[in-house]
């Protein structure tokens, strides 16, 4: 399990600085907004809302 998020993680780092390289600088900080947004909506859509608001309060006690 702790590989298949490692490896999520990297392929979003990926995407996101991809995605990045097209925007403005002034308007990243939306854009990453936007994409946290949207991916916690789809989790929620099937059903792991709570996993992954659980997966994002772990990841910020690790900041």
């Amino acid at each position: 399990m702790e590989e298949i998020k490692l490896r999520e993680a990297a392929r979003e780092q990926a995407i996101t600085a991809a995605i990045l390289k097209f925007v403005l600088e002034e308007q990243h900080a939306a854009v990453i907004k936007r994409m946290e947004d949207v991916t916690r909506e789809y989790y929620r859509s099937i059903g792991l809302g709570e996993a992954y608001a659980q997966m994002e309060a772990g990841e910020a006690m690790n900041e």
